[in-house]
């Protein structure tokens, strides 16, 4: 995603999600328009991808320096690049913590709602990559959304609740490792396509 796509998926998507999230909150937090910040922290992050695979490979001759830096990465660890970017620049904050180095670690334990509008975001990073091939979309009220597997809590029933509480937890005590968050993503595709095929079984079967 080159600087101008980024731009419009920031207007479009990550500003309106971070406002409606700052707007159904306390007044103890405030959004922060970030743009060249969370751009600059996703290029970061794909640069760690593309070091990942060449360490995964075994095989620091599997590319050439060009081709380390122009490696195309798929839908779900864009979505992870996204998701980590937004989570690392902090685009909501707290009113009552300055926000600098210093005061790091209590910004980080704030809150929830910056893991909880990275979440949305790479979500939605999703969503827009499988609407270009795929009819298996669901479309509710002219809203797209996926299928997402079922907790065993009942207290959190919903999944992306306990991606975001895991995602926080994880931030805290390290670094989100950015290859297992795109594994998640694979899996949430995997998992609205098999759901969404299995009731179409069921649809053709029932009376």
């Amino acid at each position: 995603m080159n600087q101008v796509l980024f731009k419009k998926f920031y207007d479009e998507t990550i500003e309106p999600i971070a406002i409606n999230v700052y707007n159904n909150n306390t007044a103890d937090i405030r959004y922060r328009e970030n743009l060249d910040g969370v751009y600059e922290e996703y290029l970061n992050q794909i640069a760690l991808f593309r070091l990942l695979l060449k360490n995964i490979s075994g095989n620091s001759q599997t590319f050439t320096e060009e081709q380390k830096n122009t490696i195309l990465l798929d839908r779900h660890k864009v979505s992870s690049c996204i998701t980590n970017a937004i989570i690392r620049s902090r685009v909501i904050t707290s009113k009552t913590i300055q926000d600098d180095e210093q005061n790091k670690y209590n910004l980080v334990e704030s809150s929830r709602m910056n893991e909880h509008v990275a979440v949305l975001c790479g979500v939605s990073c999703l969503l827009q990559f499988m609407a270009e091939e795929t009819d298996e979309l669901i479309i509710e009220n002219g809203i797209v959304r996926l299928n997402f597997p079922e907790t065993n809590n009942d207290s959190r029933p919903h999944y992306l609740n306990s991606l975001v509480r895991g995602l926080y937890y994880t931030n805290i005590i390290s670094n989100i490792n950015p290859l297992m968050l795109a594994h998640v993503f694979f899996f949430i595709e995997k998992y609205h396509k098999q759901s969404v095929e299995l009731q179409k079984l069921r649809d053709m079967q029932s009376p």
